[in-house]
């Protein structure tokens, strides 16, 4: 027997849902969008009620990444770095290809990739 669990809401439970199988908490989203742009954000609760899946929802899976805000997204799994270093580098390097990928690099952002890389 093969059962279907796309109708189940429960069925990716421990994992970060988002796009058609996130639904719901529309104040929710529109609260963190709000707050992430104001640079203040803080999201806090008990485990797997679904802090990741907002957040992520809200500001990496959306349009806040659009180059009318001037914003860059970044999600990055601080439990996959084993020092500060290898931290710092792939930040660097992810706000690198965001800023690329929305079209946002200027050239004192050059310069400075440049002067990181010596």
């Amino acid at each position: 027997m093969v059962f279907d669990n796309s109708n189940n809401p429960f069925a990716h439970y421990g994992t970060i849902v988002y796009g058609p199988k996130f639904y719901g908490r529309l104040k929710e989203l529109m609260d963190v969008k709000s707050r992430a742009a104001s640079g203040n954000l803080a999201v806090i609760g008990e485990p797997r009620i679904g802090k990741s899946s907002l957040v992520y929802e809200a500001l990496v899976n959306s349009e806040i990444n659009s180059n009318e805000n001037q914003m860059v997204t970044i999600w990055m799994d601080l439990s996959t770095f084993d020092c500060e270093r290898s931290f710092f580098v792939a930040l660097v390097n992810s706000c690198r290809d965001e800023l690329i990928k929305n079209k946002l690099v200027s050239e004192p952002i050059i310069q400075a990739e440049s002067d990181f890389k010596e």
